[in-house]
């Protein structure tokens, strides 16, 4: 594609054309309208995006070139080459600026990707590739969305005031949107409990204001910390007020912004995960749990007056917050109100960080217990039956070796997806390695043998069959073996089809009216009929039909676009590989779908999230 000239258009009020009724002339009118412009689509029939949105004016017939008058853009998105030519070629002759969805190196104009941010807005291009363009995109807005990039204006504007939930004290746990506006920034006024590692990523000349409240020692009152913000918004500042935990819950977030309200200055409250749900589930302790818990009430200590007898005859966990100095005298009103005195109690110190402690005991002994300990504030109580989940749930269970047992492949590439994932288990802290089946050293034998007796398998392995039932029960040997990664056919794990999903999506599938979920493939019924599990639920998923095949059984990627083709599926199609890394297998179901016409090129699942989250899950079930 020849060197091009980026340029962004103001299109509000003006008249421009979409050709086209489908999918793809759906996102582009939609684009525009969004943009301000009067959108006119005209095609003979048009999908329900366009017929159900009413800032677009459909006109169902052929277009002509009477269209073109008018308007001062033109996008034509037909999906027949011939007549997107004509339509081209009429609007160069008037010259109207025209982009052609169907051929990017025959257009005279190009539709870039977009992020949006708030007042920051970034096109991408990338030579006429849109898969390229689109994995740039997403990694740009990953970036704008994590503060990684500059972010800060340089010429004056409006002055505003974020009041941001910092969470409970890890700072990866604040949200994407709080970590922007921090990136943003001018003034930030942090709390004694904010996530403070983030204020080393702020720019050397961003303001940074001491307002944290210990008990008995304020650095600034709270009259004091409102007009700060006020005053530093009147003067065309952006600040943020980094709070520990979320700016509603148990703190003085809602007197903040009504502050700010009563000055007229602009306020943004963003949620954070407050540390009475967080720092207990760190821990290990769910505050409910089906047969134990259903519901659950949170108290601060910080206040004088606390209705213990209401508090006993509830049904729930209690969660106490701002409690350590009044723990003994928590204990004793809760048992003379009725609370049994074998109720268990966690003490969970500095949650989420690092520093994180964990002190179990009994409402009876809780006190003396938390004493001996030598017990500190921040520290988060919980007082139910919940409490003995830490055991199995908590930071400690993560000792238990992992061995995730892989089949292994000649190609390089499946290697480092596999050790990648390995890599992820043992930065969450996790004793992870790998055994292989094949291909790969070490045998999976020798990886149980030196990970010791309490190690758990978990297969490595997208569906059932003969290698998770025989091959890695027999080489684990005496080890407990755990599941495999989608253990019922008719339930597929809602992780695998969000990895899927996912991966369909980076393609730029959005437009596909079908898939082929293309697996390894094998001769076992249990294998395939995990296989069209998983396909039914991500027919169910995209809404569109969704055929299986095999890369080295049938039927195979041809077949599956044979049977979509004959069962009146017209439009692009997509490939979805069930295959957990590139190599061979992956190379050669591509290969077939290129061959087939398929139009979106999905890439194996690799090193994804969801699919970490799930080697956890069954660790935790063979556990």
């Amino acid at each position: 594609m020849p060197a091009s000239y980026p340029l962004h258009l103001d299109v509000r009020g003006r008249a421009v054309l979409v050709v086209g009724g489908g999918p793809v002339a759906a996102r582009r009118a939609h684009g525009l309208a969004d943009a301000g412009a009067a959108v006119r689509v005209v095609a003979p029939w048009a999908c329900e995006e366009i017929t159900d949105d009413p800032r677009l004016a459909l006109l169902r017939r052929a277009w002509t070139e009477a269209d073109l008058d008018d308007v001062w853009l033109v996008h034509t998105a037909t999906g027949d080459p011939g007549t997107d030519a004509a339509v081209a070629a009429a609007a160069e002759a008037r010259r109207l600026w025209c982009v052609r969805a169907d051929a990017a190196e025959a257009s005279a104009a190009w539709t870039p990707g977009v992020v949006r941010r708030g007042d920051v807005t970034v096109s991408v291009t990338a030579g006429g590739d849109p898969r390229r363009a689109l994995r740039l995109r997403g990694a740009l807005a990953a970036a704008l969305d994590s503060g990684s990039l500059p972010l800060r204006r340089t010429r004056p504007g409006a002055g505003h005031v974020a009041l941001v939930g910092g969470g409970p004290g890890d700072p990866g746990l604040i949200t994407t949107r709080g970590r922007a506006l921090l990136a943003q920034a001018d003034v930030v006024v942090v709390d004694r409990l904010a996530p403070r590692a983030l204020l080393a990523e702020l720019d050397p000349d961003v303001e940074v204001v001491e307002a944290g409240k210990a008990p008995h020692a304020h650095t600034l009152s709270q009259a004091d910390i409102d007009a700060l913000l006020v005053e530093r918004a009147r003067a065309g500042l952006r600040v943020v007020r980094l709070k520990g935990g979320d700016p509603y819950v148990l703190g003085r977030g809602g007197e903040e912004a009504l502050a700010c309200v009563a000055a007229g200055v602009t306020v943004e409250v963003v949620p954070g995960v407050t540390s009475a749900v967080a720092v207990p589930a760190a821990a290990g302790i769910p505050i409910t749990h089906r047969g134990i818990a259903r519901a659950f009430t949170v108290v601060s200590l910080h206040d004088a007056e606390v209705d213990w007898t209401s508090l006993a005859a509830l049904d729930a966990t209690l969660v106490l917050l701002m409690g350590v100095g009044r723990l003994a005298e928590a204990a004793t009103c809760l048992i003379r109100a009725g609370r049994r005195s074998s109720t268990p109690v966690a003490v969970v110190e500095e949650g989420t960080t690092a520093r994180q402690r964990t002190t179990l005991a009994t409402l009876a002994d809780v006190a003396a217990v938390a004493a001996a300990r030598g017990v500190r504030s921040p520290a988060v109580v919980v007082v139910g039956d919940v409490v003995p989940l830490a055991e199995a749930l908590g930071p400690s269970a993560a000792a238990t070796p992992i061995v995730l047992a892989a089949h292994g492949s000649p190609d390089p590439r499946h290697a480092a997806v596999v050790r990648a994932l390995v890599e992820d288990l043992r930065a969450d802290g996790h004793d992870a390695s790998v055994g292989w089946l094949d291909h790969e050293q070490p045998a999976l034998c020798l990886a149980v043998s030196a990970a010791g007796p309490r190690a758990v398998v978990v297969p490595l392995l997208l569906a059932d069959g003969h290698h998770a039932r025989v091959d890695v029960a027999g080489a684990a040997g005496t080890a407990r073996v755990a599941e495999v990664l989608v253990p019922d056919p008719g339930t597929p794990d809602e992780r695998v089809l969000r990895v899927l999903h996912d991966r369909l999506r980076e393609s730029g599938a959005d437009a596909a009216r079908g898939v082929v979920l293309a697996a390894a493939g094998s001769r076992g019924v249990a294998h395939a009929a995990t296989c069209d599990g998983v396909a039914a639920a991500l027919a169910a998923r995209l809404g569109v039909p969704v055929r299986t095949a095999y890369a080295s059984v049938s039927p195979s990627v041809a077949d599956a676009v044979h049977g979509l083709r004959a069962a009146g599926v017209v439009g692009p199609l997509a490939l979805a590989p069930l295959i957990l890394a590139p190599g061979r297998l992956s190379d050669q179901v591509r290969s077939q779908a290129e061959a087939a016409g398929v139009s979106f090129l999905a890439e194996p699942l690799g090193r994804h999230p969801a699919l970490r989250d799930l080697l956890l899950a069954r660790a935790r079930a063979a556990r």
